[in-house]
């Protein structure tokens, strides 16, 4: 398995590929693609995820 170091910042675009729906006391999260880095995903939870605007 090959680790990626993503540093994110504000303004990047994405698309969500998967959502884990978590127990009440913790936070649901997703799986992410479409960085500059192809064939990555990467898991974040639902409070790191902004929408864009149209």
């Amino acid at each position: 398995m090959t680790v990626h170091i993503v540093n994110l910042k504000r303004g990047d675009i994405a698309t969500i590929v998967e959502y884990y729906h978590k127990a009440e006391s913790e936070e649901d999260g997703y799986s992410l693609e479409g960085f500059d880095l192809r064939q990555v995903t990467i898991e974040v939870a639902a409070s790191q995820i902004i929408p864009v605007v149209q």
